[in-house]
């Protein structure tokens, strides 16, 4: 088994993730206003700016989500699939994620 560096591990980090990147957003398999609002992220040069891209991102993709028609009478909260990839929560109780969980699901929490 042959030892891989931490730099190495980077390197193919984010190998991975401009191929990602580009599989999402310049083969359209998103929608073009979430399209724009993810390209942004190469003008961030400070910590602070990616914390404020990251959040502004998670809101732009939240606003662009449809709420779901409520499974129960009771339920008072909207529910929302993910507009970029189309899942929601895996709970068996519900189908989609609250407005918070959208969140959590698009930052990686």
């Amino acid at each position: 088994m042959q030892f891989i560096g931490p730099g190495e591990i980077i390197r193919r980090l984010r190998d991975e993730l401009y191929e990602a990147r580009w599989a999402l957003i310049t083969l359209g398999l998103i929608p073009e206003e979430a399209q724009r609002l993810l390209r942004g992220y190469s003008r961030c040069e400070l910590r602070e700016e990616t914390y404020r891209w990251e959040r502004d991102a998670a809101d732009g993709v939240i606003a662009l989500a449809k709420p779901l028609p409520p499974e129960h009478v009771y339920e008072i909260t909207d529910r929302f699939l993910c507009p970029l990839c189309g899942e929601g929560s895996t709970t068996i109780y519900y189908t989609g994620f609250t407005a918070e969980g959208l969140r959590r699901h698009l930052i990686g929490r």
